[in-house]
């Protein structure tokens, strides 16, 4: 009789202490870092060196010493579990062609690489408007599109109020109805700052360099993965405190940005650097492994 009791009294105990630990179980497990892989993906090179005073802020009269760089162009791929993400979509043949890209590879050529198609991507996160990072949006019909609110509207509404932008091309007709099209086909998320869009990958905007500007922060067991985009286009911008001299926002913000990338103590991707190809794991010429 006496073991009966004792063992009911093992039994609701274990029973409550099941009911307190698994709650924080789950909530451990929700929160746990969901990128299984990280990988960045050169689609192209510019056919010519970066202006000095684009790369590096008043150029040669602050910074003699910096040679002009020759930019790469990359958008980058997250693997979880569940989901395909892509870190912008890069430019599409006819923008390449126009641009003059060389070592060009359409998106459907790179991601065969990783026995994907442009269908299979569920996810893409936009860090900025521009046609290198955006272009190639439009062959992505299954796909969630994350941007910031302030990003989406500057492509659509702010950028082609006046005809200095609508010269430029930035934005251009093309991607400014690509855009309003993603959103009647109920494609886009509009992201209003800060925000975690999954478990361990958080995106945090920068502005600077264009409005709505985001840099991706993947959360590792280690170090975060910081996928800056273009509030970093060089190693030496962040090395050496040289901030990006194009910027359709402030210098400011794009010097705050800098010093938010620095907080993070992370492994920072800058956005046209071809020493990141150097710097990880290669899987193939123009596909490197940034995590794990």
């Amino acid at each position: 009789m006496k073991s009966s009791k004792r063992f009911v009294r093992a039994f609701f105990v274990s029973a409550i202490v099941g009911l307190i630990v698994l709650p924080v179980a789950l909530i451990a497990a929700e929160q746990e870092p969901i990128a299984k892989s990280v990988f960045a993906i050169k689609y192209a090179d510019d056919s010519k060196p970066m202006p000095m005073y684009a790369a590096f802020w008043m150029g040669p009269r602050f910074f003699p010493n910096e040679p002009d760089p020759r930019p790469s162009m990359y958008y980058y791929l997250i693997k979880t579990e569940k989901e395909n993400i892509l870190v912008d979509v890069g430019a599409g043949p006819e923008m390449a062609a126009q641009k003059k890209l060389s070592n060009y590879f359409p998106p459907e050529v790179m991601l065969n690489r990783f026995g994907l198609k442009t269908s299979d991507i569920q996810t893409i996160i936009i860090t900025h408007g521009h046609w290198d990072h955006i272009d190639a949006l439009d062959q992505y019909k299954n796909a969630k599109i994350y941007i910031q609110r302030s990003c989406y509207r500057f492509m659509v509404e702010e950028g082609p109020e006046l005809a200095f932008f609508r010269k430029t091309g930035y934005p251009n007709k093309k991607h400014s109805f690509a855009m309003l099209t993603a959103m009647w086909d109920n494609q886009v998320r509009l992201i209003g700052g800060d925000a975690e869009l999954f478990p361990g990958i958080k995106v945090i905007e920068v502005d600077g360099h264009h409005p709505g500007q985001q840099i991706v922060v993947v959360e590792t067991k280690d170090k975060p993965i910081v996928l800056a985009s273009d509030a970093v286009y060089y190693y030496s911008n962040l090395e050496k405190g040289h901030p990006i001299g194009m910027y359709l926002g402030s210098l400011r913000d794009v010097i705050k940005g800098l010093e938010t990338i620095r907080q993070l103590n992370g492994v920072v991707v800058p956005g046209h650097e071809p020493k990141v190809m150097e710097r990880f794991k290669p899987i193939d010429k123009e596909v490197v492994q940034i995590f794990p």
